[in-house]
């Protein structure tokens, strides 16, 4: 039997509506992800994302959203679906899969051209040379992400200009490609948040200088 192409298909969810479902393009790349798994380029379906945060909605897990769509639309595709109900950020759905499904190396994420600059960087460098990685980015209004650059910016020099604090220190210092342990506080949770704070008062700032 040919070997398949990839060890998985990763579709990464978004904040949910006030109605409790994704924006249209989350489930245009779960359709696509779906083709992808119908020509047996993978068997495995990661979807990332944890809690809402918006609209009262915070009980409710974007990745059991996802998994309430394939069951209603794909069904034979929902024993498939690995749910990472960790992430809240990008950066975070890089970090968790990497560190819960090590097993997966080959990743093909299904992403909207708007993100795949941002998604394509945080991947790669969290990843490094332990995972190989490719994307499909489907077509979708640019104006609907005009802070993208911005965030992706933010992102690059977070990591690789400033760079991470030192713990208990003053210091920052840039991450290594692959180095995800810099990413992770000691009990196994993300530093991402207090990162994201941490580069407010950086002077290459984008929120700053480009608003």
């Amino acid at each position: 039997m040919p070997t398949q192409p990839y060890d998985a298909i990763a579709v990464f969810g978004s904040q949910l509506t006030a109605t409790g479902k994704f924006p249209d393009y989350v489930y245009n790349e779960i359709d696509y992800a779906v083709g992808l798994l119908d020509d047996g380029a993978a068997s495995t379906l990661v979807f990332c994302g944890s809690h809402a945060l918006k609209h009262g909605l915070q009980g409710r897990r974007e990745c059991e959203v996802a998994a309430e769509y394939l069951g209603d639309h794909h069904p034979g595709h929902l024993p498939r679906l690995r749910k990472e109900a960790r992430s809240t950020s990008i950066p975070e759905k890089w970090l968790f899969t990497k560190t819960g499904y090590p097993d997966l190396h080959r990743i093909h994420v299904v992403t909207i051209e708007p993100l795949l600059p941002r998604i394509r960087f945080l991947g790669n460098w969290i990843y490094g040379d332990e995972g190989e990685l490719s994307f499909t980015a489907l077509p979708w209004p640019n104006d609907a992400f005009s802070d993208e650059p911005r965030l992706l910016q933010d992102a690059e020099c977070a990591l690789t200009v400033r760079g991470i604090p030192v713990r208990g220190t003053s210091e920052h210092e840039p991450m290594a490609r692959g180095d995800h342990r810099r990413l992770l506080n000691e009990d196994g949770s993300s530093r991402w948040d207090e990162i994201r704070r941490d580069h407010y008062e950086c002077d290459k700032y984008g929120g700053l200088h480009h608003p």
